[in-house]
């Protein structure tokens, strides 16, 4: 019998799942390396290399079929023997991407700032108070706060070093042009980045305090690669002058000899004892209003004094202040018990600032509807075009420019983007802007926004509001630094609103994926975020879903501290006028500014107006080739205000809003006279002197002492029929009856006039039931007449409730000398309409 060895392996590799091995009479089944046999002995099953000790790695081990390998994290490279992980540094490679100092750790880095600096993006430092201004299309500027940068030399420079900084009290500035001051491009992805770098300057002064030998702060302006960047060869100069000069405040401390002040008494001035003395305090003119701090009368050698005025109010009980354009008071003339001769009235005063009106208003803003008193339309200039707007000047703080207005049912804001971007309405209704102005306007300058809902009384202002340009569908950039009492727009809406683009019906950027929320909302344009969740133009005017007042409107202005910053940065561009031609000369009632004609060149006189156009007292003229202006310290806009022991009074001359030249050869002018007056020492006096009220006569000499007063009546205006006035006279009430008093005495130079006069019912003077005709020489009603000095006219009259059907006139005199009437003479008020009238 034959035997023939069967091959096992020849049928479905014997079943192995890798290698088949046959041997006589048998065969078996092998694993290649990195697998294992299983307990059927036919399967090979991977060996996991990385369940032992990781494979080796010292990370991370990967098995695969047959295979293992060693793989490293970020930040880590696998070493030679592809076991081991070793850190990368970072920091080797362009520093990490930090722009100062690049820390390397176990498996990352990181970004870190020198003092006063912070990581505003994880690798850049930044400093507060720091801006890039890139909104230019021909330059590029850097502002640093000196406040918060305290430790910066005044004096930095860019990579050129001609190219320095400008500085003020709170502010450095340095700008450049996209092609000059060592300015780089390039062009990175899809993108044109300018940079340049700010250095500390080698011109410091030797001894100048120093926190850092090296100052060194790179900045860039990055823009799409299809921006329009231009080199602006030629700019229109701004003229902006700034001068100051010192004056003196005339004043005056005037007398006069009763309360009209229609005369003035002149010196030598000649009082009597107890005449009542008027002064009256005030600056020639100029309308400030003048308040004594006290006045004093004074011996003739200062030996004994008497004050009569302290703080503005009456110091003695004989005082009495008046009411008066000026100031003005009165008392009685004394004398010093054993003082003879001439005595002062002294008094020191100070002006009232709080009482003149003020307008406070900032050089920059003066471009937006300066010279207006009221809320009206007016011109302003924006990036060189003129544009019909609303000025407010009824919202405090302002003015302001509308420029939206919006009246529930209007339906005026359904639009399409174009017309938003060129704006619509009446600015005296409804109306709005347009972007491209909004965007060129919050860009010229920092401006503030004010959202005024319904009355006014609820308002939310944010100290910054910047809109974006066509190329980022107008986004909201900044709308920070709320304030207000509308509760409902409080900083949620600044949150909700910054960086929400504008969206129309035909131009869908709003934030919301299922749909177009202009679209839904009956086409209306806004800078929608999730559709209601705010909208001013909508219908009906709502936020957050919250139903607002049915009336809203948003208002801008320059932002004051920006302006401030701005006015300063202007060198540059101003032109420079030779001291020489202009001048400024206080006086003190006004101003007066003369500058050469040739530097206004194509402006007339008028064409150039104060803060407040064509105030009363206003002129400008010409004379001998300059331009002539004088402007009244009030009245007129000016600033007042008090600094240090000087009254500063400060106005400005700027384009007038009808002016005449068609061609500015200066986008804009502002010049600015500053008048300082010194305020210590103010007093004034004045010199008078009183004569003892004393008449005495001789008992030695009867003749001398004897005089007689009597009162005749008559019933004739020619005082020709006397009536005896022995006993009682019988006469028709309401007959015209006429009085002299005469005087008999040995010294004919005594005259004689009525002082009071009084009917009664009764003999009795002084009868509770009696009538003053004539009280301190004045008449009290219409019954009497005046006809001389000590003659007059009364009709008679009975006093109903007594039933004798008496009267009994009563009269005391005044008695005084031919070479002084004075004590006879009255200046008397006119009667009123309703007075004391007897008939």
């Amino acid at each position: 019998m034959l035997n023939v060895a069967v091959d096992e392996c020849q049928t479905d590799n014997g079943g192995c799942s890798h290698t088949c091995i046959n041997t006589p009479g048998s065969f078996y089944c092998e694993c290649p390396d990195h697998f294992y046999l299983t307990d059927n002995n036919r399967d090979c099953i991977d060996v996991n290399e990385c369940q032992t000790d990781n494979g080796g790695c010292s990370h991370t081990c990967i098995n695969t079929i047959g295979s293992f390998y060693c793989e490293c994290p970020d930040h880590f490279y696998l070493s030679g023997n592809n076991r081991d992980c070793i850190d990368v540094n970072e920091c080797v490679e362009e520093n990490g991407g930090c722009s100062h100092n690049c820390v390397n750790t176990e498996g990352s880095y990181y970004c870190e700032c020198p003092e006063y600096l912070y990581l505003s993006d994880h690798k850049t430092c930044s400093a507060n108070g720091t801006t890039i201004d890139c909104s230019s299309s021909h330059e590029m500027k850097v502002t640093l706060d000196k406040r918060t940068l305290f430790f910066l030399p005044d004096q930095l420079t860019l990579l050129d070093t001609q190219c320095v900084s400008n500085s003020n009290s709170t502010h450095i500035w340095l700008q450049s042009d996209y092609d000059k001051c060592s300015t780089s491009q390039k062009t990175v992805d899809d993108t044109l980045v300018f940079s340049n770098t700010i250095l500390s300057s080698d011109d410091v002064a030797a001894g100048s305090v120093m926190f850092y030998d090296l100052i060194y702060i790179p900045f860039k302006c990055v823009f799409a690669a299809t921006s329009n960047i231009t080199q602006v060869t030629a700019q229109v100069p701004r003229l902006i002058m700034r001068l100051e000069n010192q004056g003196s405040l005339q004043r005056s401390l005037n007398l006069y000899n009763n309360q009209s002040d229609d005369s003035v008494l002149s010196p030598p001035i000649e009082l009597r004892q107890r005449e009542t003395l008027y002064a009256k305090l005030e600056p020639d003119d100029s309308g400030l209003k003048l308040i004594p701090d006290e006045c004093t009368v004074y011996s003739e050698q200062r030996a004994a004094s008497q004050r009569v005025i302290e703080n503005g109010l009456a110091a003695t009980s004989f005082t009495e202040v008046h009411a008066s354009d000026g100031y003005q008071f009165s008392y009685p003339a004394f004398t010093f018990k054993g003082e003879k001769g001439k005595y002062t009235l002294n008094c020191n005063y100070s002006i009232n600032v709080l009482t003149t009106p003020s307008f406070v208003v900032s050089p920059e803003e003066i471009g937006y509807c300066h010279g207006l008193n009221q809320t009206q339309e007016s011109n302003i200039t924006i990036a060189n075009e003129t544009v019909r707007v609303l000025c407010d000047l009824d919202t405090p703080n302002g003015p302001w420019i509308t420029i939206l207005k919006h009246t529930a049912g209007s339906g005026l804001f359904n639009k399409d983007f174009a017309t938003f971007e060129r704006g619509f309405g009446d600015v005296n209704h409804d109306h709005f802007i347009g972007l491209r102005l909004l965007h060129l306007l919050s860009h010229e300058q920092q401006i503030e926004l004010r959202v005024t809902l319904g009355d006014g009384t609820s308002y939310a202002q944010y100290d910054d509001f910047k809109v974006g340009g066509p190329e980022t569908q107008y986004m909201i950039q900044e709308l920070s630094g709320y304030q207000g009492t509308a509760g409902v727009l409080t900083d949620e809406l600044s949150q909700r609103m910054m960086g929400t683009k504008f969206s129309t019906y035909d131009r869908d950027n709003d934030q919301w994926t299922a749909g177009n929320c202009s679209g839904e909302f009956s086409n209306i344009g806004w800078w929608y975020d999730q559709c209601h969740h705010s909208c001013l133009t909508c219908e009906p005017i709502a936020y957050y879903h919250q139903t607002m007042p049915s009336k809203v409107s948003m208002k801008v202005k320059v932002n004051e501290e920006d302006a401030e910053q701005t006015i300063n940065t202007l060198s540059d561009q101003s032109e420079v006028v030779d001291s020489s031609q202009v001048k400024l000369t206080c006086t003190p009632t006004s101003m007066h500014f003369s500058i050469n004609s040739s530097v206004l060149v194509g402006l007339s006189p008028l064409d150039l107006q104060p803060l407040i156009e064509n105030c009363q007292g206003f002129t400008a003229t010409t004379l001998n080739g300059q331009y002539e202006y004088s402007i009244p310290l009030l009245n007129c806009g000016a600033q007042i205000q008090v600094e240090g022991g000087d009254l500063v009074v400060t106005n400005s001359l700027v384009y007038s809003s009808n002016i005449s030249s068609e061609v500015k050869h200066f986008s804009d002018i502002i010049l600015t006279q500053s008048c300082r007056y010194p305020l210590n020492n103010l007093s004034s006096s004045v010199e008078y002197t009183v004569r003892p009220e004393n008449y005495t006569f001789s008992t030695e000499n009867e003749a001398e002492a004897y005089f007689d007063v009597q009162l005749d009546v008559f019933t004739d205006k020619e005082f020709r029929n006397l009536l005896e006035t022995d006993s009682a006279i019988s006469i028709h009430e309401g007959t015209k009856l006429f009085g002299e008093l005469g005087i008999s005495t040995s010294n004919s130079d005594l005259r004689v006039s009525p002082k009071d006069c009084k009917l009664t019912p009764t003999s009795n003077a002084n009868d509770p039931a009696g009538q003053m005709v004539i009280q301190n020489g004045c008449r009290t009603g219409y019954a009497v007449q005046f006809l001389s000095s000590n003659k007059f006219s009364i009709l008679s009259t009975i006093f109903v409730p007594d039933t004798s059907k008496n009267s009994y006139l009563h009269c005391s005199v005044n008695i005084c000398e031919v070479d002084d009437m004075s004590r006879c003479e009255r200046s008397c008020p006119p009667l009123s309409d309703i007075g004391n009238t007897l008939g």
